[in-house]
């Protein structure tokens, strides 16, 4: 098996304490894996594509001419809008045919513009302060706390009644 660059370890990772470097065979494969000082594997890094070098990778096939002539999204775009005309009873392939509709558009004419009210939104502050000013009483003087006698039972006869305060 040819070295990949996914089996490769990642530069100065082999000094680092406590790590160890295993090459074992699996099935007749050779492979390299690493333990931390725990005994635990350690999990390798999986390179992914630059976002930039994916988008350039994509154009390309979509651009890439078919044996008829037409390129691969010009074949895409045909059958979405195929899919778009549905004119049947079927409930999934109306559905189908709605999403379809909506990609074409967004594709052909690009996103719409916002309303008037998703500007409104988008200029004013979604948490708004309001003060309440307290209302006037009618009898705005503070009066004292009125106590209340203990009550007692009267089917009881009662010695003596002890309450916290």
């Amino acid at each position: 098996m040819a070295e990949d660059s996914k089996d490769k370890l990642p530069e100065g990772i082999e000094n680092l304490p406590g790590v160890t470097t295993l090459t074992m065979v699996r099935r007749g494969v050779t492979f390299t894996q690493q333990k931390n000082a725990k005994g635990q594997f350690l999990k390798k890094a999986k390179p992914l594509l630059p976002a930039i070098e994916f988008t350039r990778a994509e154009r390309k096939f979509l651009n890439k001419a078919r044996a008829d002539g037409k390129t691969e999204y010009m074949a895409v775009f045909e059958n979405m809008v195929r899919i778009a005309q549905y004119d049947g009873d079927d409930a999934k392939m109306r559905g189908a045919a709605v999403c379809a509709y909506k990609e074409l558009r967004l594709s052909a004419l690009g996103k719409p513009a916002p309303s008037e009210v998703e500007m409104d939104k988008l200029t004013t502050q979604p948490v708004k302060v309001v003060i309440i000013n307290s209302p006037e009483l009618m009898h705005p003087e503070v009066q004292e706390e009125k106590t209340q006698e203990v009550l007692r039972p009267s089917f009881a006869e009662v010695l003596d009644v002890k309450t916290n305060k």
